[in-house]
């Protein structure tokens, strides 16, 4: 999940040389993560309307109110299940996709619930035990629930007509 927390780099190169160089650091360096950060940018935002082609202010505008939108968001309970659940995965990602036994295996969150959710195909019924063992030595932020399927999975059953 990526979550828009300033404008885009693409957006602040096509400001370079059409506003001043003070509010253009002004708006590279505003990261929002408070409202107070939220208010600054939306001040900095209206203030170079005037000094811009339309075009230029109304990508603008649009990125800011994704930045409002994404703060929003972040301010509720899935949103911070879901940070927390990111969070948590990221500091051992890496080292748990260089195993070549949880290829198939994806934690993640729970799309109904507040759980730290385990889903794919292992091969063997004690790669299963392992992958349950290596998710719980990460200090999972909720419970742990799993629909791992052991040996081949050949996916949900479904009629053709």
């Amino acid at each position: 999940m990526i979550v828009q927390e300033s404008l885009s780099p693409g957006l602040l190169d096509e400001l370079t040389g059409k506003i001043d160089h003070t509010t253009l650091h002004e708006l590279k360096t505003t990261i929002c993560k408070t409202k107070a950060e939220l208010a600054k940018l939306t001040r900095l935002v209206a203030g170079v309307r005037k000094r811009l082609p339309e075009d230029t202010y109304e990508s603008l505008r649009e990125e800011l109110e994704e930045i409002k939108q994404d703060n929003r968001w972040l301010s509720t309970q899935r949103g911070q299940y879901v940070l927390a659940i990111n969070a948590w995965a990221e500091t051992f990602h890496a080292e748990f996709r260089a195993q070549p036994e949880f290829a198939d295996v994806m934690i993640g969150g729970h799309s109904e619930k507040e759980v730290v959710f385990v889903t794919g195909v292992v091969p063997a019924q004690n790669t299963f035990a392992r992958l349950l063992a290596y998710v719980q030595s990460k200090n999972p932020p909720f419970k742990l629930i799993s629909d791992v399927h052991v040996g081949k999975w050949a996916g949900p059953k479904a009629e053709i007509a």
